[in-house]
C-alpha cells in the first residue's frame, strides 16, 4: 500500500522545503521523482538544488524523457513518466491519486499559509482516506526529517 504523506508547510517556501524532502530521501538511497506542472517551475527547483545548501550535493537531473535516465537518483519532470522506478514521487504540484500505486512513498504539502492552497490540500486528503487505497499521514517537516523512510 502507497504511504502518502502531506507536510505541513507554514510558510511560503516550498522549494526549500522540496529540496529537504529530496535530500533525506536520496540520503536513503531511493530514487525520487519531482513533480511538477510547468517546465518553468522545474527548472527553479533544479537551479535551486544546485544551490540551496552549500554543504549538500544531491544528483539530479532535469527531463521529460525520464526513461533516458534509467540510474539517475533524483528526477524532475513536469512530464509524469512511464517508467516505474521511483520509490518517491514528490508532488511540487499535485498529480493524479492513479500514479500513486506506482509509488512506495507519496509526498504531498498542505499549504497553510494560503487559504486556496489550504482547501485544496484538505480536499486532497478527504478524497484519498475516503478511497481507503493508502496509509496517510500528516506530519511536520523535521518529524518527517527525523524518520526512517520504509
Amino acid at each position: 500500500m502507497t504511504n502518502i504523506i502531506f507536510i505541513e508547510l507554514p510558510i511560503k517556501n516550498k522549494n526549500n522545503y522540496v529540496c529537504q524532502v529530496a535530500e533525506k530521501i536520496f540520503q536513503e538511497g531511493k530514487r525520487v521523482l519531482i513533480f511538477c506542472d510547468t517546465e518553468t517551475e522545474a527548472k527553479n527547483i533544479d537551479n535551486y538544488l544546485w544551490s540551496w545548501k552549500e554543504e549538500s550535493f544531491i544528483p539530479h537531473v532535469f527531463s521529460n524523457d525520464v526513461d533516458s535516465f534509467p540510474d539517475d537518483p533524483v528526477i524532475i519532470t513536469n512530464a509524469m513518466p512511464e517508467m516505474k522506478s521511483f520509490h518517491t514521487l514528490i508532488q511540487y504540484n499535485p498529480v493524479s491519486p492513479e500514479y500513486y500505486k506506482d509509488y512506495n512513498l507519496v509526498v504531498d504539502f498542505a499549504e497553510l499559509y494560503d487559504t486556496i492552497k489550504l482547501q485544496q490540500s484538505r480536499e486532497r486528503y478527504k478524497n484519498l482516506r475516503e478511497t481507503k487505497s493508502f496509509k496517510l499521514e500528516f506530519l511536520k517537516l523535521g518529524t518527517f526529517l527525523h524518520q526512517k523512510i520504509e
